[in-house]
């Protein structure tokens, strides 16, 4: 759980656009709504929409909504943005390295190749 400065929905969703270099979706909530949303973050979001609402979330900010994570967060009344798993895993990749580096110790048995670079999303953008 998380505050960030009051704003409108479709504001929080055109900053994360731009973070994340790339189109955010949008489930229920109004884009011009003002609120102080206390957003929760988890790594398959959508299975978190019941916890988010019971917690006092307004908005639930993921990487990894379903159809049907999405109809229950619209019955919830709980806005979802989605930016994709590959937009919102990019920006840890590195950082999850580093750390994972950091914790390694010079006198280890074993090798562990870390993987700093985060790959290619597999989707392509839908023509026509």
């Amino acid at each position: 759980m998380g505050r960030i400065p009051e704003t409108t929905l479709g504001e929080l969703a055109l900053r994360l656009a731009e973070l994340w270099s790339t189109p955010v979706r949008m489930v229920g909530g109004i884009l011009n709504y003002r609120f102080r949303p206390r957003p929760l973050w988890a790594v398959r979001g959508g299975d978190f929409a019941a916890e988010a609402k019971a917690a006092g979330a307004q908005v639930l900010i993921t990487g990894d909504v379903s159809y049907h994570d999405a109809l229950d967060a619209l019955a919830l009344n709980l806005a979802v943005l989605d930016a994709g798993h590959f937009a919102t895993e990019k920006i840890m990749v590195r950082k999850i390295a580093h750390y994972l580096k950091s914790q390694l110790t010079a006198g280890a048995a074993e090798i562990i190749a870390v993987v700093e670079q985060p790959g290619e999303d597999p989707f392509r953008l839908e023509i026509g």
